[in-house]
Parts: structure tokens; C-alpha cells; sequence
């Protein structure tokens, strides 16, 4: 997904991938996994395109037991307004 998404972003965004650990197998569904990372990848390039130098992160780190999967940028974040819709359905 991080590889496929790097060709939608503008010049002045820079995308970063880093995983920690070997064993990222996990049961799920593949499809509904790759919609929702691109969202999320969506998502922060929206909030830093303005032409403003950006960066996205994304962290796959191998927990032992589970996956963790971190996404960070420095986009102009969110509104408290937003903030506390979040979790609304559309």
C-alpha cells in the first residue's frame, strides 16, 4: 500500500516506511485492511497539502502476539469540531 500511495503524493510530501521485527502474518481481510491504510494515508495527505514541506510515517512493528501499525504526519491536525464526531458513523 505505501508504495502503491507514493505515486499520488505531491513533490513536497515525503513518505517514510520503517518495520520492526520479522512475523507480520496476520488473519485478515486483506481487501478491507488495504481500503482502510489508504484512507488513513488519504487522510494525512490532505492535511499537509498546502505546499508546505510534509512527511508521513509508517511504522509495521511485530508485537509477538499481535501487530502494531503506526501512522504519524505533520498535517495541520484536526478541530476540536471534528475531534468529537470521530467516531460517528457517516
Amino acid at each position: 500500500v505505501v508504495d502503491d500511495f507514493s505515486e499520488y503524493l505531491d513533490a513536497h510530501i515525503t513518505l517514510g516506511f520503517k518495520k520492526t521485527g520479522e512475523d507480520f502474518r496476520a488473519r485478515a481481510d486483506a481487501d478491507k485492511l488495504y481500503i482502510a491504510v489508504r484512507n488513513i494515508l488519504d487522510n494525512a495527505r490532505q492535511a499537509i497539502n498546502n505546499g508546505a514541506p510534509g512527511r508521513i510515517d509508517v511504522e509495521l512493528v511485530d508485537r509477538g502476539q499481535s501487530i502494531e501499525l503506526r501512522f504519524s504526519d505533520n498535517g495541520c491536525g484536526m478541530s476540536d469540531e471534528t475531534r468529537s464526531r470521530l467516531f460517528q458513523p457517516y
